[in-house]
């Protein structure tokens, strides 16, 4: 197995033309066709992360009271801990005072759930998937009313 794939050469690649200031040498005609294919292939990329949950979450088989003890550690973690951690960071830098909507971003991705990337690498890879897919749903169900309880902090205390 490669220590480096491709996709990660792509970014060092990528991340090195800006760093350089090569993106600039190159005509507003070319980078126009270059990026236009990659904004459409990025707004298809939220409809299509959706759909792949809700057919991983279909096809998945849970068992809640099997893995509740490993669920309730990670979701205190998750929804509990990093949240309090963000909110406390961006409150004692006084980042709402500058960037109010960054830092309402940050709050709220501390207490969102995550992507669909953990079910796949569990699939690919090798894992209890009927454990990770248990957890992935409960991650889910408890993110609607964390990620509101969060932002509505934030908001107070920015306020």
């Amino acid at each position: 197995m490669n220590v480096i794939d491709s996709e990660f050469q792509i970014f060092l690649v990528s991340i090195t033309i800006v760093f350089l200031g090569l993106h600039k040498m190159v005509s507003p005609v070319v980078l126009d066709a270059i990026v236009t294919p990659i904004e459409m292939l990025g707004s298809a990329t939220p409809p299509v992360s959706m759909f792949v949950l809700a057919a991983m979450l279909a096809t998945a088989t849970w068992d809640f009271r099997a893995y509740w003890k490993d669920a309730y550690r990670i979701l205190i973690v998750k929804f509990i801990f990093l949240p309090l951690l963000m909110v406390g960071v961006l409150y004692g830098l006084k980042i709402h005072d500058n960037c109010l909507l960054f830092a309402a971003m940050l709050v709220m991705q501390a207490a969102s759930a995550p992507a669909t990337g953990l079910m796949m690498q569990v699939k690919h890879y090798g894992g209890d998937v009927k454990k990770i897919s248990s957890i992935v749903l409960l991650y889910y169900l408890v993110c609607i009313p964390a990620m509101s309880f969060w932002l509505a902090l934030w908001n107070t205390l920015s306020a």
